[in-house]
């Protein structure tokens, strides 16, 4: 089972590391843009590889799509919504083309989907569902080794996009939730008790995604570890580059990171504000080990339709 072979690569190894977030470095790329940054899979391919490339040439193993936010309800927030195949399509192209051939071979390709859902805008429970369904079936019939639910504030949420996750796809899901400043999901759920619940939903993987570093991520960190460790599912840590409105150097992010690793996390990386020069310098002070061995999943069927 491929579950059970990223299982087993995350559980027997220091921990590996995994990029940035690639969207805000494209965004501060084309200052002047003012489509998603997932248009630029179509527009702006070679730069897109261009990132995912130096991502792995800094050390990365574990490599996120440029999708976190292509997909139907998002997109159709700016007219939109009728490319969420072409950009999901193509931002799992860019990237698997780079982790199937050539010096990073046996490299995990991510799926990144973020949260459809806004404080200040009402989605049915069927445009949730449907806007996930269809990311999700995308992205896997791609060929993503895994699928990365990402930037979560809401746990419920999560909890949805996994269940859909389990019955579209047979990739593995790595789920990583945003906590607020009282240390609690959106929906006021603590982050040990969010972490078992997510692991007894199916996630392969379960962690903090988009808090710098600083006590408050510690405070998650610290808290998940052994409910996840009780479980037996690895824990990620996604630290942000970012802390009180201001970017932190590659040295600062490195050593506010350096305490989380007494939690014996499975994946360390990071998130928006973390950029190539972040990675390098945690892979020259912790050399990863052998890139994460994931079976390959099968092809997919002919036509793979999303729901209706």
């Amino acid at each position: 089972m491929i579950q059970n072979s990223l299982h087993n690569s995350l559980m027997s190894k220091p921990f590996l590391i995994a990029d940035g977030a690639p969207g805000p470095w494209l965004a501060a790329r084309f200052p002047k843009l003012t489509l998603p940054v997932e248009t630029l899979n179509l527009s702006q391919g070679e730069t897109v590889t261009q990132l995912h490339r130096a991502f792995l040439q800094a050390g990365a193993r574990l490599v996120r799509t440029n999708t976190r936010g292509a997909c139907r309800p998002v997109l159709a927030r700016g007219g939109m919504g009728d490319r969420v195949e072409s950009m999901n399509v193509m931002g799992a192209g860019l990237l698997r083309e780079l982790t199937l051939n050539g010096p990073f071979a046996g490299s995990t390709a991510m799926g990144s989907l973020g949260q459809i859902s806004r404080p200040a805008e009402t989605l049915s429970q069927t445009e949730l569902e449907k806007g996930y369904s269809e990311q999700i079936i995308y992205l896997s019939d791609s060929q993503v080794n895994i699928l990365l639910l990402e930037h979560f504030t809401r746990l419920e949420e999560a909890l949805m996009a996994l269940k859909l996750a389990a019955s579209a796809s047979d990739a593995p899901v790595l789920v990583g939730l945003t906590l607020g400043p009282d240390g609690l999901t959106e929906d006021g759920v603590p982050p040990a008790q969010a972490a078992a619940r997510l692991a007894a939903a199916g996630a392969g993987a379960v962690g903090v995604s988009c808090l710098p570093p600083g006590e408050r991520l510690t405070r998650a960190v610290e808290q998940m570890a052994p409910a996840l460790e009780q479980a037996g599912i690895p824990l990620a840590v996604l630290a942000a580059g970012h802390s009180a409105g201001s970017p932190l150097t590659p040295q600062a992010w490195l050593d506010g990171l350096e305490p989380l690793l007494a939690f014996s996390p499975a994946i360390v990386g990071g998130c928006c504000g973390v950029g190539p020069e972040h990675i390098q310098a945690l892979a020259s002070r912790h050399p990863s080990a052998e890139p994460p061995r994931v079976e390959e999943p099968a092809p997919p069927p002919p036509v793979s339709k999303p729901p209706a």
